[in-house]
This record gives C-alpha cells, structure tokens and sequence, in this order.
C-alpha cells in the first residue's frame, strides 16, 4: 500500500528561507500528500509567502495562531494531518530532490509490512546554502543518541503517524530537543519496523537567526535534561556528562567549524 505523507511546517519570521523550504517540498508531493503550516504569527512577511502558495496548491494549508512554542506548533499540525506518515520540516530547512520518491520506494520494498520510522542521511548548509558538511544514514542507538546527540537529522526521517501520536507527538517539556527526545523513544522500536534509507533526504540550514545559532548554551542545558529522563546504566551518566562537555565546546567554536576555510582543510565529505 502507498503511503501518504503529511509534511509538517512550524514556523514563526523564518524570512528569506520559507520560500526554498516549501518549493524544495511541494514539487516532491504526491495527489495524497500535504502540507500543513503552523505560523505563530510571523511579522516578517513569511505569512503573505504562505498564503500566496496556499492559494496556488489546495495540498497547502495555513492555521496563524500563538502557540506555547515549536513542540506545541508540531502537535497543533499533527492534529490535522491526514497522512499515514509524517515529515518534519522546519521553515528554514530543505528536502533535497527526490527524497519523498526514496521514501516511498523505501516503503513499497517492504513486501506489503509497512516500515513505522524511515531514516536517511542528511546535509548542512550554510545560510546562502552552500554545503558545510554531509552525514550518511544510520540506524538509532540509545547509547550513540547519549553520547552524541541528533546524529540522525529530524528532516530526514518519516514517522507512521499513527505511532508518533501513540508516542505522545513532541514533548512541551522541551524548546531545543524535542527531536533528541523524540528520537530516544524511537529507539524502542524492533529492527524490522525501521527502515534505513541510502539516500540523503533533508538538509539543516545553519545561519545566525537560527535556534542552535543564538541559544547554544540553552542546547547544552536541554540536552542534558533530555538524556536524564533516558538513563538506563552507569555508563549513560558518563555519556551525559562527555555530550555536555562536547556540545559546550562545538557551540563556542561552530563559527570556525563552519567556516569554509576550514572545512576545505578538512575535506570534509559524508561520514
């Protein structure tokens, strides 16, 4: 059978970006397939982008409301999908070509047992979009989300619907990692629910306005109360506390990772 995909956008003044992110997606949807934008009432000119795209694609859809946060965004778009799968996408993000077609091919490979999480690799890019670096897809692990985080990109996974809603949708316990969180659940699924995609799906734009950009620190003090809810053995305390210290460090010295100077030093290719 099909899948149907349910692409949720949370999104508040994510100007210039909207228009690449809902561009990379819409040519990519099937007849069954959606779009559903959560605006928290953006000033910046983003709702006029949502509406002119809404008015030109019937699949589009715009709800403008407060809301509590990104979590609290997610769950309100969720409650409307209609979709057997889901997609998260956030405002200043890409899907790269072809990526719903891996997924679909991903599905209809699985012999009529549709697969509940499906993963594939992922890219990050600069604000302009040049690329800064690209990640191979991997299967989850708990003790590798312990110690080293989103490993496996929130754009670049698609989850059975029915599930994530089972799951609980996305925490409001969080503002920062609720995909870290998220993802630490999905670790409770058996092998032979989730398929790992080859293919590179979504792509991170990093840029200043971002939330990892401003809020680095509030990254390292959410991470660590995420993985506190998720510790299974001692080890998983020494994790913790390597992550903190890894995440403290990679915020501070990011503006130099992600410089293109460096990352021509490195050569830096899929790992």
């Amino acid at each position: 059978m099909t899948i149907s995909i349910s692409v949720l956008v949370p999104s508040y003044n994510s100007m210039p970006f909207v228009t690449a992110a809902l561009d990379s997606i819409a040519c990519q949807l099937s007849d069954k397939d959606e779009i559903i934008i959560q605006d928290a009432g953006s000033t910046d000119g983003s709702v006029a982008a949502y509406e002119a795209m809404a008015k030109l694609d019937s699949r589009v859809s715009l709800t403008v409301e407060a809301d509590s946060g990104q979590s609290d965004a997610l769950n309100r778009a969720l409650s409307r999908a209609s979709g057997t799968h889901i997609l998260w996408l956030n405002a200043d993000d890409i899907v790269l070509p072809d990526s719903l077609a891996a997924f679909r091919e991903a599905a209809d490979r699985s012999d009529g047992h549709q697969p509940k999480l499906l993963i594939g690799g992922h890219q990050v890019l600069r604000a302009d979009g040049s690329l800064i670096a690209s990640y191979a897809s991997a299967s989850l692990s708990h003790q590798r989300l312990m110690l080293h985080g989103c490993y496996v990109f929130s754009g670049s996974i698609l989850i059975n619907r029915e599930l994530l809603i089972r799951l609980g949708g996305f925490s409001s316990d969080f503002s920062y990692c609720m995909d870290l969180d998220l993802l630490f659940r999905l670790t409770e699924l058996s092998p032979d629910q989730i398929s790992i995609v080859p293919n590179l799906i979504g792509a991170l734009r990093r840029h200043d306005a971002s939330k990892s950009g401003t809020s680095g620190h509030l990254f390292v003090l959410e991470g660590w109360r995420v993985r506190s809810k998720y510790i299974t053995t001692s080890r998983d305390h020494g994790r913790r506390i390597c992550a903190a210290v890894w995440q403290y460090l990679a915020s501070i010295s990011k503006p130099i990772r992600f410089s293109p100077l460096y990352q021509k030093l490195r050569g830096r290719q899929i790992s």
